[in-house]
């Protein structure tokens, strides 16, 4: 909030076109194309905000259009859920306001830049309102085109509302000429919007997946030192999984972010109304009857998401329960990853994957599988005689030449059983004959079973129906959850690698990869007395803080005792490391001092916040 004097040609103005209605009292902000204050309105008693067009935008008549087309778009809509206009204040040339109805609240980036990433259940609970603003701004065909947390305020019940309709873009309607303009906040626009394509509902719903994405981790999608380089990564799609950057998001609501957030709008929710009923499905899923409280939030943006996500732990925990006993094992894996990111210590989340295994229907046995894939082709082959599957403790012989199959042979049985019984030393049929070859039943009957061809072979002699050999169930227990298991070429996802996998005895060749972590591979030798649970620990990938100066400057990270320099001309990389999964989380707060070589009294400092195998960027302008 400013302390500066109220311009005296602001005062005189605002006196005369509004005949001394309304008594400014200070400045609240200001933004690219105004300035806003804070009035009396003296005549209904009460406060209002008046926003005034900067002085040097006055003459520029697209400027001033486009201001009175925010008029124009407020005036016609009336929600709860959006920000009023009262009136407009206009001297041609020379001075232009509206009087806009006062929230008298933090603006949801306030409270983003205090709060730590907030469960997505109090994320979603915060837009429903602000969505149902958009669908009526929509219905009237007016798309809002800066929608970003800095236009959400909260009034004095705590309840969101949608501002500034500063750059609302009329569908059908003949518009401002933008060419070469950027309209909106290069952060939250859409990939229609950066390449100067047609927009419609559905780009507004584009930035609500940027909103939400801030408010479950912290950060955007789409980060850069340049508008230029934030708006190609928004025009490819080019972000990383919320549920990388925080595994408290969880698969499930990251999959929705990911809905918001594709570059084809035909992909996203198609309207607001639809969107809104997206998130308070996931909401109901995870919390019944009950909703975050919006109020405790407003009042306490850096307690309350974690108090809410401790009321949460038990009735997650519950869910994936229910989720588990109706056989729902992907909803209950997001859940069990969550509550190991929420609270790493409860053993409970842990024990919920070796209840889905023990519980469960028996459990997913490759070598079984195997078996039965085997067992299955086998007898395609002995049907269809089109191939021969071969033991592999059997000599190889050589497969006899394929024919073409006849429609009498492939619908008389009688010739389908002739035609399993031939051997090697039948004579050959030349593929361009198509007479038949008749063979004697009785000769047939009496030809004794050859062990090499023969494909009904005594069950108690055949190699292939021996016992399976010897194997052992080992469970694995990765960390992160998030990873991934590779045993043979064959890949299991958390909950299945510690349901256990059946394994021959022998050597296995066990990788496990995940987001921001090392890869690891060992071969683990399977006996009767390798330890059946197997702990699995990735370490994490280094992260990196790009950091950007405007002088020959020093820079100290942390507690370091020794400066780094840093060049002006080229971005400077610093790494950081992390270490085991088991042992630290995967984010790191790290204080960046920096100050001019010319000018070590004028040093400044940022703590920003940094993930395994991504990069935070972060600059340092200084002022003579």
């Amino acid at each position: 909030m400013s302390e500066s004097p109220i311009p005296s040609d602001i005062l005189g103005a605002v006196d005369e076109l509004a005949e001394g209605r309304y008594e400014l009292q200070r400045e609240l902000g200001q933004g690219g194309m105004a300035t806003v204050f804070l009035a009396d309105d003296t005549r209904l008693d009460r406060q209002v905000a008046i926003k005034v067009l900067h002085r040097h935008l006055i003459r520029d008549t697209e400027h001033c259009a486009r201001f009175r087309r925010e008029a124009e778009a407020i005036a016609g809509l009336s929600h709860p859920g959006l920000v009023q206009i009262h009136d407009l204040l206009e001297k041609p040339g020379e001075f232009l306001a509206m009087v806009i109805e006062y929230v008298d609240g933090p603006s949801l980036r306030e409270l983003l830049d205090d709060c730590p990433p907030m469960p997505p259940e109090l994320a979603a609970t915060t837009l429903l309102p602000v969505l149902e603003a958009l669908q009526h701004a929509h219905d009237r065909r007016i798309v809002h085109r800066d929608f970003k947390p800095e236009n959400i305020l909260f009034d004095e019940h705590s309840q969101p509302r949608l501002a500034d309709f500063g750059i609302a873009h009329v569908i059908d309607q003949q518009t401002l000429t933008d060419t070469g303009a950027i309209l909106g906040s290069p952060a939250y626009m859409s990939p229609e919007g950066v390449l100067g394509k047609s927009i419609d509902a559905r780009t507004d719903l584009f930035a609500v997946g940027s909103v939400l994405y801030r408010m479950v981790t912290g950060r955007l999608p789409f980060v850069g030192l340049t508008p230029n380089s934030i708006m190609q990564d928004i025009a490819v799609g080019d972000y990383e999984r919320a549920d990388h950057i925080c595994e408290r998001v969880g698969r499930r609501f990251s999959a929705i972010i990911d809905r918001f957030l594709s570059t084809d709008p035909g992909d996203r929710p198609p309207s607001a109304t639809q969107a809104a009923e997206l998130l308070r499905q996931f909401v109901a899923e995870s919390m019944g009857d009950q909703t975050p409280d919006l109020a405790r939030f407003v009042a306490a943006p850096v307690d309350y998401p974690s108090e809410l996500e401790k009321q949460l732990f038990d009735d997650l925990l519950q869910q994936a329960h229910q989720a588990a006993s109706t056989a729902d094992r992907a909803r209950a894996l997001d859940i069990a990853e969550r509550l190991m990111a929420i609270d790493t210590d409860d053993p409970r989340p842990v024990e919920l994957l070796d209840s889905l295994h023990d519980t469960g229907s028996a459990p997913r046995r490759k070598t079984i599988a195997v078996a039965v894939f085997a067992i299955v082709i086998a007898a395609t082959a002995a049907v269809t005689g089109w191939a021969f599957l071969q033991s592999p403790q059997k000599p190889t012989p050589q497969p006899t030449a394929a024919t073409a199959p006849d429609h009498e042979h492939e619908t008389d049985p009688d010739h389908e059983t002739d035609h399993e019984t031939e051997t090697e030393t039948e004579t050959e049929i030349d593929p361009d004959t198509e007479t038949e070859t008749e063979i004697d039943p009785d000769t047939d009957t009496e030809t004794d079973p050859d062990p090499e061809t023969d494909p009904d072979p005594d069950p108690e002699t055949d190699p292939e129906t021996d016992p399976d050999p010897a194997t052992r169930t080992v469970s694995f227990q990765l960390v992160p959850a998030s990873a991934t298991l590779t045993v043979n070429g064959d890949e299991f996802d958390a909950l299945d690698a510690s349901g256990g996998i059946d394994l021959t005895y022998g050597t296995h060749t066990v990788v496990a990869e995940g987001p921001g972590a090392q890869t690891t591979r060992k071969d683990l030798d399977v006996h009767e007395d390798t330890d059946p649970r197997q702990p699995v620990v990735l370490d994490w990938k280094d992260g990196y803080i790009r950091v950007a100066v405007d002088r020959d400057a020093l820079m100290w990270v942390d507690d370091a005792d020794s400066p780094q320099t840093i060049d002006p001309t080229q971005d400077h990389l610093v790494p950081v490391t992390f270490g085991p999964a088991d042992e630290v989380e995967n984010r790191r707060e790290v204080t960046v001092r920096v100050a001019p070589r010319d000018d070590l009294q004028n040093a400044t400092e940022r703590t920003v916040e940094v993930r395994p195998d991504s990069e935070t960027p972060v600059a340092f302008t200084f002022h003579d």
